[in-house]
Order: structure tokens, then C-alpha cells, then sequence
């Protein structure tokens, strides 16, 4: 369950209900820098088809998420 999340196993029928997050979580979650512009972050999200990225400071620490559908960033 690890390499599809927790969509994929939705969708393969598996009972998540019973899992814990780490069973269903992605270990490699697309990042992008912190000081990336939006329109960067967006094509990036676009071209992956990917809905969410983690946003990450230099040393690779989390600082928050931009999501496809933030219609005003920063807020």
C-alpha cells in the first residue's frame, strides 16, 4: 500500500479503514522549494498530475503545502 497512498488503495479495494497513515502514506512526496514561484509550483503540479506538493526550506525541512486548488497563496 505504500507505493500507490492512500487513493491507490481506495481504488484497489483495500480496507484503509482498518489501516494506519503510515500503512497508506508516500514516502517520497514531491517537494519544491519554498522560494519557487507559484506559476512553477503550478506547471510542476500540472505536468505530474499531481494535486498537492510539500513546500521545503533549504535544509529540506517542511514548512507547509501548496495545493492546485490555493486560489490565494499565502493566506
Amino acid at each position: 500500500m505504500l507505493l500507490f497512498g492512500l487513493r491507490g488503495a481506495l481504488l484497489k479495494g483495500n480496507q484503509v479503514i482498518h489501516s494506519t497513515v503510515i500503512e497508506s502514506m508516500k514516502l517520497n512526496p514531491y517537494t519544491i522549494p519554498a522560494d519557487c514561484r507559484v506559476s512553477v509550483a503550478e506547471a510542476y503540479m500540472l505536468d505530474n498530475k499531481i494535486r498537492a506538493l510539500m513546500v521545503v526550506d533549504p535544509g529540506g525541512a517542511i514548512v507547509g503545502v501548496v495545493d492546485i486548488f490555493d486560489g490565494n497563496p499565502g493566506s
